[in-house]
């Protein structure tokens, strides 16, 4: 299945840039995506592109319930927009 795949290599990429990063607010960006990313499997995404949008939108509904301030939420956003798209 190239979804499974796909979303293994969005979290080596999180995790190699959460090695490499001496900035807390970065840790705290890549292990919020990391955790929600463990937690999202859709299986039923046929493509890449169908799974980032999925999680996009889960992303978007789980920040707002956790009460995120808006400066996390747009630098966690911008971080997803970087992963998903260099893979």
């Amino acid at each position: 299945m190239v979804v499974p795949a796909f979303q293994q290599t969005l979290c080596d990429a999180l995790r190699d840039r959460e090695h490499h990063s001496n900035h807390d607010d970065e840790l705290f960006y890549c292990s919020y995506l990391l955790g929600l990313l463990a937690l999202e499997s859709h299986g039923d995404a046929a493509t890449e592109e169908e799974f980032i949008h999925l999680f996009s939108s889960s992303l978007n509904k789980t920040m707002v319930q956790e009460n995120l301030n808006e400066q996390d939420q747009e630098h966690i956003l911008d971080l997803w927009r970087q992963v998903s798209k260099s893979q």
